[in-house]
């Protein structure tokens, strides 16, 4: 029976390694991420248990003293997280992350999981770290095939690809770009090693990847549309990881004249890194110009929101995934401005110190370096691998967190990073041959035991999850009168997705009405629905903002539904719902002070009530928070125009020309 426990802990392993990375099941809300990991989170559940029994009866599972000290810095960095988490500003959403990201606490708990019992099979089972390896290159292959039959690439008719937004099954191009980058790392390490067998399919998968949509886009190319791929961040880190590991390998040479070329050229690397960070910073360079173009300015807009939140939180940060706390507290209104709208309720902030920095404070930040760098420092006192694959993996480590330095971690990189934890340390490790456990007996009780904890696992943080996600698809993706009466089902089942994604939801409802409000009020077989929709969703959503206290654009978008549901009805003015839309206002102004939007909803208010003063007051409110946003001009110029105020219309317009240089209403 134990040989079958180890057996099903090896092989479940493998099939961690090859599915995880690119399953995709259609029907679930955010298919890309949601499959992934509750996948994983329903796997990690039992071979977990599959390895606490292994470890609590056969001391070959077991660390020495030296190897727990290996994999201390991990077990830090999880622990200050999971610190960070249980006083952050949304706990909830600490632990589960959004359905779009799923990047919370819950997948850094399965990924470090995951990489302590790949460490401890590699002390079992001789060469194991690269049977693991070649299964998690052939899962990458899959991920590779999607991305060159997505979007970007032939636009296979797939749905899910064609939704990969140039990621293929990762949904993604930034992600899959940073995911590749470590399956290209793990492919030349697989070259490298002397017994690797049937090399050829490994050249031929590196070949594809860099020359993939990606990367040097040769698709792209042929096709008239340039060779750089949309990756660039990604293949930026590659050239740079490429370079760092020639670098290590010259380093690591016998020969004291490359020793020397290689440590100056390391420092080299680092002063000109130094450098050009230095002017991509600063305003008004070449560098810093050249990036807003390619990328926008937003970055680091989300860099000096984070930089605020990480100085009024300094310890412990916001909590692991409550950056949108953050940005809704320091809201920059240029995010309003007609090309930078789309990132107006971002997530992340787009660097992943930034991001660490916001979950957990300084500290957050110190210990993911003690983690990466401890990394670094395994390999290089690793014995079992040759020089040329200790420079691989450096120069990959290096190549993705330069990449990260304007992106940030979506789940398949947290699997990837993991993975690659995993490899050093495993081929770390010392091989246990031999069982130093005189008599070695099966017990049933503690597996089965350990066995109905995973199932319970199973159930609350993957069957559970899984459910509520198809139920989002399923519904949201509804005609009109068939999810009319389903919404109050959202408020069973797993509490996953309330915590961020179902304002997001609601988001989207509210601009489909107002993308053209007037066309829907005046169709007489749609009007009927939509008002029934807007009811049931506006209920819906203030059963979640009864617990939901952080969500900002919860609030917001529900006063966006009263006043389309207003709109749509002709109802006149309500004291008691206005009182009720004025608290929610209120509160989000608490949530978001510097948000013009807010005074928006304000003179909307006004409007209903028919206070012409009060409207001209609150848009004014909005003007005074950030003078040069032409949107707040250009409705208060609309409402003196639509009221025929020519007086003010011209003092109003007067105002916007010397706030904003060659404005007009256009």
């Amino acid at each position: 029976m134990d040989s079958s426990v180890e057996k099903s802990l090896k092989y479940g392993s493998f099939v961690v390694a090859f599915f995880v990375p690119w399953i995709c099941f259609g029907r679930w809300v955010f298919p890309h991420t949601t499959s992934k990991a509750f996948l994983l989170y329903g796997l990690i559940s039992i071979l977990t248990a599959l390895w606490i029994y292994l470890v609590s009866t056969d001391t070959r599972y077991r660390f020495s003293k030296r190897e727990w000290l290996m994999i201390t810095p991990l077990l830090l960095y999880v622990l200050w997280m999971t610190i960070a988490g249980l006083t952050a500003k949304n706990v909830g959403l600490a632990f589960w992350g959004t359905l779009m990201r799923e990047t919370g606490l819950l997948t850094l708990y399965a990924t470090s999981l995951f990489a302590l019992l790949i460490t401890s099979l590699s002390k079992r089972y001789e060469g194991y770290i690269y049977k693991l390896l070649t299964w998690v290159v052939a899962g990458g292959a899959v991920v590779t095939a999607s991305v060159w039959l997505g979007d970007e690439g032939f636009n296979a008719a797939v749905n899910v690809l064609r939704r990969g937004s140039g990621g293929g099954v990762t949904g993604n191009s930034s992600l899959a770009g940073a995911f590749l980058l470590f399956i290209l790392g793990f492919t030349a390490f697989l070259v490298a090693h002397k017994q690797t067998i049937k090399k050829t399919w490994l050249w031929i998968l590196g070949t594809t990847i860099m020359f993939s949509p990606l990367f040097f886009n040769a698709y792209g190319f042929f096709q008239g549309k340039g060779i750089l791929g949309s990756a660039r961040g990604a293949l930026i880190g590659s050239i740079i990881g490429a370079i760092v590991a020639f670098a290590v390998y010259a380093t690591l040479s016998s020969k004291k004249i490359f020793r020397a070329l290689g440590v100056g050229g390391l420092i080299v690397g680092m002063v000109v890194f130094g450098v050009v960070w230095n002017k991509l910073v600063t305003p008004g360079t070449k560098v810093h110009q050249a990036f807003i173009e390619q990328a926008s300015g937003t970055r680091f807009a989300f860099w000096e929101i984070a930089q605020k939140a990480m100085h009024e939180r300094p310890l412990v940060g916001y909590g692991p995934e409550n950056f949108p706390i953050a940005q809704a507290r320091y809201f920059d209104p240029q995010f309003l401005s007609r090309d930078l709208a789309f990132e107006a309720w971002t997530d992340h902030p787009h660097n992943v110190y930034y991001d660490n920095g916001v979950a957990a404070g300084y500290p957050g930040i110190a210990f993911y370096i003690l983690f990466v760098g401890s990394l670094v420092y395994v390999l290089y006192r690793n014995k079992t691998l040759t020089n040329l694959q200790k420079s691989i993996l450096v120069g990959t480590l290096i190549g993705y967190l330069i990449q990260n330095l304007v992106a940030f971690d979506g789940f398949v990189t947290i699997f990837a990073l993991a993975t690659f934890a995993s490899v050093a340390y495993g081929s770390s490790v010392s091989v246990e041959q031999k069982n130093i456990i005189e008599e070695k007996s099966w017990h049933p009780t503690l597996l089965w035991g350990l066995l109905a904890l995973s199932v319970v696992g199973v159930y609350y943080l993957s069957y559970q999850p899984a459910c509520k996600a198809k139920l989002y698809a399923t519904v949201l993706g509804s005609k009109l009168d068939k999810r009319i009466d389903r919404y109050d089902e959202f408020l069973s089942g797993s509490s996953v997705g309330t915590y961020w994604d179902v304002s997001g939801f609601g988001y989207d409802e509210y601009k489909l009405y107002a993308r053209d409000p007037l066309a829907v009020k005046q169709d007489p077989k749609l009007l009927p629905y939509a008002k029934r929709d807007i009811d049931a969703y506006t209920g819906y959503l203030e059963e979640v903002a009864k617990t939901n206290k952080t969500d900002y654009r919860l609030y917001f978008t529900i006063v966006n539904l009263y006043n389309t549901k207003i709109y749509f009805s002709d109802l006149p003015y309500d004291p008691a719902v206005a009182v009720h839309m004025t608290e929610l206002i209120k509160y989000a102004h608490g949530l978001a002070p510097t948000d013009p939007r807010i005074h928006w909803l304000y003179a909307q208010l006004a409007a209903w009530k028919g206070d012409i003063n009060g409207v001209i007051a609150a848009y004014q409110q909005g003007i005074k928070i950030d003078p040069t946003l032409p949107v707040s001009h250009k409705l208060l110029l609309q409402f003196l125009q639509g009221i025929g105020n020519q007086k003010l219309y011209k003092e109003a317009l007067l105002n916007a020309q010397k706030e904003i240089p060659g404005f007009s209403m256009q």
